[in-house]
Parts: structure tokens; C-alpha cells; sequence
């Protein structure tokens, strides 16, 4: 009898154990219910997405034709210079322009912050490869004597095409006029290109 009551005992005290347990076990979270989508409701949803996406392809577009404007004018307004003298440390149309000057005058006339020497260029702006040469970049060459190579002479790209670089410059002797770089001796004094002209005023 007493083995019975034991044994009845141990099992409510199990039993109680059991319970108390389970009141102290953290509720289990409800999954939320996924609501579906009508497909009307989807079919305006995907509509805004590609109205949207189209807009976003169309300020972009709007952006680079900005931006493309911009170069091609200043590549225009340094070829309009043609024909103007040469004249040491001059930065005028009317009474001349050394190599620097001239870019300079060309640059700063739509807001951009360039150097007044040639050596400045060489450093000026970010460095292009030859391959990704662009209108309005700045090429940077050496002096009369190729065999010193330092800045000292410069000059504004107008046109890069398989076969010829050209580019427009104040020349020493005939003012401003437009080379290829393929030709004369400008390819011996080649030192390199620079982006002068910010990404965002670019094509």
C-alpha cells in the first residue's frame, strides 16, 4: 500500500514538472499569412516598375546629349580661334596666345578652373590612355627639343579617329592652327593625355 501511494506521489509530482515546464517555454511564433497579389493589382505594379526604369534611361540619355553639347562646344569655340597669332605669355584672341594661354583662355571660358602653364597640365586633371582619347581632353607635349622631356607645349583634342589625332594649339610659328599628331614632329614630343574636363561635363 505504501509502494502505491509512493509511486502516485512521484507520478502528479512528474506530471506537475511536465507542466511547469511548458508554461515557462517561450510561445512559439505564428508564421504571418502571405497575402497574395491580385493580378490587376501586379499588372499596375510592373507597369510603374517600367515607367520608372524608362524614365531613369530617359534622364540618363538627357544627361549625356548635356554633356556632349558641352564638349563639342568648347571643341568649337577653340577651333573659332584659328587664325589667331602667337605671342609669348599672351592669353588674348586679339593679340595672341602662347600654348598655354590659349588653352587656358578655351577652358576657363566655360567655367573650368585650368592652369596657365603647360608644365601644370601635366599633372592637371586625370590621365587618359591613348586608346580612350577624347574631344576636349588636353595632350601634353614637350618642348622644340624632343630630347627634354618636361612639359612645354599643349594643346586641345578635336577629333580621334583610327589613323589621326587632332588636335588644336598655338604654335610657335603659325599661331593657332589644328595637327595630327602623326604628323610633324609632335609624335616625338608626346608626353601624354589628361581629362581636364570633369565626368560629369563629359559624353
Amino acid at each position: 500500500m505504501k509502494r502505491r501511494v509512493i509511486s502516485t506521489s512521484i507520478f502528479f509530482l512528474l506530471v506537475a514538472g511536465v507542466a511547469y515546464m511548458a508554461a515557462r517555454r517561450p510561445p512559439t511564433p505564428v508564421e504571418p499569412v502571405e497575402r497574395g497579389v491580385s493580378a490587376d493589382s501586379q499588372a499596375i505594379l510592373d507597369s510603374l516598375e517600367v515607367a520608372l526604369l524608362l524614365e531613369d534611361v530617359e534622364i540618363d540619355e538627357t544627361s549625356r546629349e548635356r554633356r556632349r553639347a558641352h564638349v563639342d562646344s568648347i571643341v568649337a569655340f577653340a577651333e573659332s580661334l584659328t587664325g589667331a597669332p602667337y605671342l609669348a605669355r599672351g592669353v588674348d584672341p586679339e593679340t595672341g596666345f602662347d600654348c598655354s594661354g590659349f588653352v587656358h583662355y578655351v577652358l576657363t571660358r566655360f567655367g573650368h578652373d585650368a592652369p596657365r602653364s603647360s608644365s601644370a597640365y601635366a599633372t592637371y586633371g586625370l590621365p587618359v590612355d591613348s586608346a580612350d582619347i577624347r574631344p576636349g581632353d588636353v595632350l601634353v607635349f614637350t618642348g622644340t627639343d624632343a630630347s627634354k622631356r618636361t612639359p612645354g607645349h599643349v594643346g586641345v583634342v578635336t577629333a580621334h579617329k583610327p589613323g589621326f589625332l587632332l588636335f588644336v594649339h598655338s604654335s610657335t610659328h603659325r599661331g593657332v592652327v589644328t595637327d595630327n599628331v602623326a604628323s610633324r614632329h609632335y609624335h616625338k614630343r608626346w608626353l601624354g593625355a589628361r581629362r581636364v574636363i570633369p565626368k560629369s561635363d563629359r559624353p
